[in-house]
């Protein structure tokens, strides 16, 4: 079902959480456009990159808004979880000091304790982590943030070198994630704690497993 939210939210362009909730009503809650004349203080949404239902809090959102992180209440209320509205970098940290270089896709996991980010110009991905103390914390996830490159042998998560992370693709059933690269898509296994040989980039393969 998850799946299927996230299909709905790449290629309907309307955020329509009632689909996802198996509810009569398929009225959009609330577009695009409207979604980034969103405001808090002097916070809005100008360039959202993806956008889930919050697993933590029904009816609630997750953004990814290029440089952070957003939650958006029920009520329409934005918090930034974590990132920069206009500053990019790479920071691990409590959410409120950490930085972002594009927040390109998001994937929950854990029941939404944990969130998966793909930041594609730090070619890593991070992990925004809500279950434990005061405030969301950052770590890396996979990769060295900063440094570019490519796997060709199974390594560890610390020790692979990712290049434009743009997709991610997590099969819980399996605990394995997929991770669309600039070129390839690296396997990520979970269990064994591996990113394995990467194989070769397969739109098709990400369209089909996010649609079925």
């Amino acid at each position: 079902m998850a799946k299927l939210c996230k299909a709905i939210f790449l290629y309907c362009v309307f955020i329509n959480f009632t689909l996802c909730q198996s509810t009569q009503s398929t009225k959009p809650l609330i577009s695009f456009g409207e979604l980034q004349e969103l405001k808090l203080d002097n916070y809005n949404l100008r360039t959202v990159e993806d956008i889930e239902p919050d697993q933590l809090e029904s009816g609630g959102f997750l953004v990814g808004n290029q440089h952070s992180l957003a939650h958006i209440s029920p009520s329409l209320r934005v918090n930034i979880l974590a990132g920069k509205e206009n500053e990019t970098a790479f920071r691990n940290g409590p959410g409120y000091s950490a930085y972002f270089n594009i927040v390109q896709d998001l994937v929950q996991i854990n029941n939404g304790s944990d969130i998966i980010i793909a930041d594609l110009n730090n070619h890593c991905i991070r992990k925004v982590e809500r279950g434990n103390g005061l405030y969301p914390y950052v770590s890396t996830f996979v990769g060295d943030c900063g440094r570019q490159g490519y796997v060709s042998d199974p390594v560890s998560p610390a020790d692979a070198r990712l290049t434009h992370p743009l997709k991610l693709l997590h099969i819980p059933e399996e605990n394995i994630f997929y991770y669309l690269l600039d070129k390839v898509i690296l396997k990520h296994n979970l269990t064994s704690g591996r990113s394995d040989k990467p194989m070769y980039k397969d739109l098709e393969f990400f369209t089909g497993a996010y649609t079925s």
